[in-house]
């Protein structure tokens, strides 16, 4: 069996002026809230590691695992430029707008719904070919909220019933994620909801 973790990264400093929106880093809050994941059992036995190109989500994603020796991919598909013409921009056009609100709200808004799928079937092409080519065991992925629960809807494999209210519901907060066990064709049979209850790397929350 193969696993797949998706990660939001923590909390991260405002854009600075002229600053490009992948620039951004964690702040030190950031930083605590991606090491209270550090140990977390979901995220344990990593043999590979990824995330968008966004500074935060890199941060967050090495911090939050026991890396030393692991390889390390960047998947630009995972957060499109929103400074580029196309699914980028149209993206944070959409998180603009409606903010942090769950993400059956977006697929809600009008127009956006071919938007937030295209991105879902897009991100996890990338995802599926580093598992299968690398022949990796559990890859932990740093994310962003929104995208992150549209990646493990895409991957779900099965009826969405159990899963709705997790993946539709809620918004991810920061530092929270999904856990998915993996079938041969690579789909998700099973996810669990992944956060730290608090800053304490010793006690965390893991919702079946």
């Amino acid at each position: 069996m193969r696993k797949l973790t998706i990660v939001r990264h923590g909390k991260a400093a405002i854009k600075a002026e002229g600053q490009h929106e992948f620039g951004r880093d964690l702040t030190a809050e950031g930083v605590e809230q991606a090491l209270a994941l550090l140990g977390h059992p979901l995220l344990e036995g990593a043999d590979g590691l990824a995330s968008s190109s966004a500074l935060r989500a890199k941060r967050t994603v090495v911090l939050a695992t026991d890396w030393a020796g692991t390889v390390f991919e960047t998947i630009p598909e995972l957060f499109p430029d929103p400074s580029e013409p196309g699914m980028g921009r149209e993206l944070d056009a959409l998180y603009r707008a409606l903010g942090e609100v769950p993400v059956g709200d977006y697929l809600r808004a009008p127009g956006a719904a071919g938007v937030l799928m295209g991105y879902a079937e897009q991100g996890v092409v990338p995802i599926r070919q580093r598992i299968a080519e690398q022949g990796l065991k559990h890859l932990v992925v740093g994310c962003h909220g929104l995208f992150s629960n549209l990646l493990a809807f895409q991957l779900l494999k099965g009826p969405v019933g159990p899963y709705a209210g997790m993946l539709f519901d809620r918004h991810l907060g920061l530092c929270q994620g999904f856990h998915m066990e993996l079938d041969d064709d690579l789909c998700a049979t099973r996810i669990e909801f992944v956060a730290a209850i608090t800053h304490d790397p010793h006690r965390y929350n893991s919702i079946p």
